[in-house]
């Protein structure tokens, strides 16, 4: 049974709402800065570069977080974390974090499931995101479990309940990455709301590494397709191009061909 940790931040109102939910309604241990069952930062999310130093020991790490959007398109939404191109919110520009595709794909399937049962998904778009802001400095995988994307959502409280009660079973030790049946693909092209890589996700049996988006494609090098392809946990075995301008297709191809990964294409 892998050991994973669910954290969350005082300065993000999800995190913190989720931490009340937990503590109030399922008992819960939750506590500032410390090993307790929920620990919370103070300091946001994408910046938790030291989580590792803080909470030694464990195999991975789950942010709970607000997702910010200037259209305030209220989703349900995972990612894993790196910055693919100079610009950097968190960690290293040009860095991707380490990924657990299989992590990921047992949180979707539990937050989609738990949504849907719950009529979430009359309200919510539910979707995968292309990887873009930090940590990238964590030497363990990193996946963000989030509510978007404007305070309405944030302080929705059947959302809230629902990303609580997904994070419980985490605390519980729900995630046995034997017992998850994926196949483990990186994505290239598509958009930041990747509703292509998203249905695989839900639907092929494919889990996801990392995403990188059509809209920072054309800014990436080898370095970062590369890193986008071997920074994961589970080997990556398949590149997934989508929508994407023939040069960056090339370049995934060729990155792809070095290390013996094969490229699918769709869309």
């Amino acid at each position: 049974m892998a050991r994973v940790k669910p954290v969350w931040s005082t300065v993000d109102s999800v995190g913190r709402r989720v931490a009340e939910v937990l503590e109030r309604e399922y008992g819960v241990d939750v506590c500032i800065g410390v090993d307790c069952g929920f620990p919370g930062f103070e300091v946001d999310t994408p910046y938790l570069d030291d989580l590792h130093e803080r909470l030694p020991g464990y195999d991975a790490y789950v942010i709970v977080s607000r997702h910010e959007s200037a259209s305030g398109r209220p989703t349900l939404s995972l990612h894993h974390t790196g910055n693919p191109t100079d610009s950097a919110m968190g960690g290293d520009p040009r860095s991707l974090e380490w990924a657990w595709p299989r992590l990921l794909h047992h949180l979707f399937h539990e937050y989609l499931e738990t949504a849907r049962s719950r009529g979430l998904l009359e309200r919510y778009e539910f979707t995968l995101e292309a990887t873009h802001h930090g940590p990238t400095r964590v030497p363990r995988p990193v996946v963000f479990i989030e509510i978007g994307s404007s305070e309405k959502q944030w302080s929705d409280k059947e959302a809230i309940d629902a990303l609580a009660y997904v994070v419980w079973g985490l605390v519980q030790g729900s995630f046995d990455p034997s017992r998850v049946d994926c196949t483990p693909v990186s994505g290239f092209g598509d958009t930041h709301y990747p509703r292509i890589h998203t249905r695989l996700e839900a639907e092929e049996g494919y889990c996801y590494a990392h995403i990188l988006s059509k809209h920072v494609i054309r800014e990436v090098d080898e370095a970062i397709v590369r890193q986008a392809l071997v920074k994961s946990v589970d080997r990556v075995e398949k590149a997934v191009v989508a929508k994407i301008p023939g040069a960056a297709r090339r370049l995934v191809e060729r990155v792809a061909a070095g290390l013996g990964v094969e490229v699918e294409r769709r869309g």
